[in-house]
């Protein structure tokens, strides 16, 4: 399988064809510098390729699960994952290692999308299990998260006014639109949803803090049953 790059000067023409991958190329991002192309696919791997030459320069098995959707952030380039696991399905890879330095806990089934925020200092990640959920990015600090009750299939994020107003618009799996409000705080405080180390579990976890909330509209929410 291969990833086709296309260069744009009044028409598209194709640059380079990138074949590394097995199987199925599901997801692809380009670092914020535009030097390099991360690449995943349903062979478990992510491959890391030069945008310039496309020769590939790193391949890492992430997991035994398709890859579902990653992220790429910093000057060092450390990368995210999202698989179709039901366990330890967020990773952060370090390219030049191959390593997994850090495994996120929280969801409880396949990933389906995950955005930076445009600092890249705030990740949004959404899944099967229900959650769309809010981290600190190259951390395993869950700051946020609301529960749908039904799959969550894919979600976008627009900035609104600064780095700290974002509106989402979220694709629920029975047919349902929800939009929310993402509201980062000049000064985040430390505290985050985890207890002794480990993710604190609450019985009533739809809504836990106030970075994520519901948009009105007209004293309603806009997002049908599930904050009414």
């Amino acid at each position: 399988m291969k990833v086709n790059v296309y260069e744009y000067s009044n028409e598209y023409q194709l640059k380079h064809s990138l074949v590394g991958h097995e199987r199925a190329v599901t997801c692809v991002a380009v670092s914020k510098d535009d030097k390099y192309i991360i690449s995943g696919s349903e062979d478990y791997h992510i491959l890391i390729w030069y945008v310039s030459t496309g020769l590939n320069i790193t391949k890492i098995k992430c997991c035994d699960n398709s890859i579902t959707c990653l992220a790429s952030y910093g000057t060092a380039l450390s990368v995210i994952t999202g698989t179709s696991s039901l366990i330890n399905q967020l990773k952060i890879w370090e390219p030049n290692t191959g390593e997994c330095i850090e495994t996120m806990h929280g969801h409880t089934h396949a990933i389906t999308n995950m955005l930076l925020t445009d600092d890249e200092k705030y990740l949004l990640t959404s899944s099967t299990d229900g959650t769309l959920r809010l981290w600190k990015t190259g951390t395993t600090d869950l700051l946020d998260y609301i529960n749908f009750d039904s799959e969550v299939i894919d979600f976008m994020i627009t900035k609104l006014l600064d780095d700290r107003y974002y509106k989402l618009v979220v694709l629920i799996h029975n047919g349902g639109v929800a939009f929310l409000h993402l509201h980062i705080p000049s000064v985040v405080k430390e505290h985050v949803l985890k207890e002794n180390g480990r993710l604190k579990l609450v019985e009533d976890n739809r809504h836990q803090m106030d970075f994520l909330t519901p948009l009105r509209k007209k004293g309603c929410f806009c997002c049908f049953k599930y904050f009414t």
